[in-house]
């Protein structure tokens, strides 16, 4: 009986009772601001991860546009119509090459010469 006595003597004190339940709001709330803490920690390991694993895929993508890009390259330059165009611009930079020649021989001082004979 002494027990029971005991306690609802402690219960009819309100500042011991106010103090109880002080005391356990108050590790609620560290207990509610350790978990929010925890959660932020993971949330940004969680989202650095997401950033790595989205930049890698990006770089497989890449990578694979690039490998793309070059195989068409290739691809283009071992055609017919590349090496025909290749000869055309190679024809045409001649000419050009000649056109020069004339024109700074007819702006040179002095007489007139001859052209020379076109080299094909």
């Amino acid at each position: 009986m002494a027990k029971a006595a005991w306690i609802q003597t402690l219960l009819q004190r309100r500042s011991l009772w106010l103090a109880g339940v002080a005391l356990l709001l108050l590790l609620l709330l560290g207990s509610v601001a350790l978990s929010q803490r925890d959660w932020r920690d993971r949330a940004s390991v969680l989202e650095r991860e997401n950033l790595s694993l989205q930049l890698a895929q990006l770089a497989r993508e890449l990578t694979a546009q690039s490998e793309q890009l070059a195989e068409r390259t290739r691809e283009l330059a071992e055609s017919d119509v590349a090496q025909g165009q290749a000869a055309r611009i190679a024809d045409l930079t001649r000419q050009v090459q000649e056109l020069r020649a004339t024109i700074a021989r007819v702006r040179a001082p002095g007489p007139v010469r001859p052209a020379e004979p076109q080299r094909r």
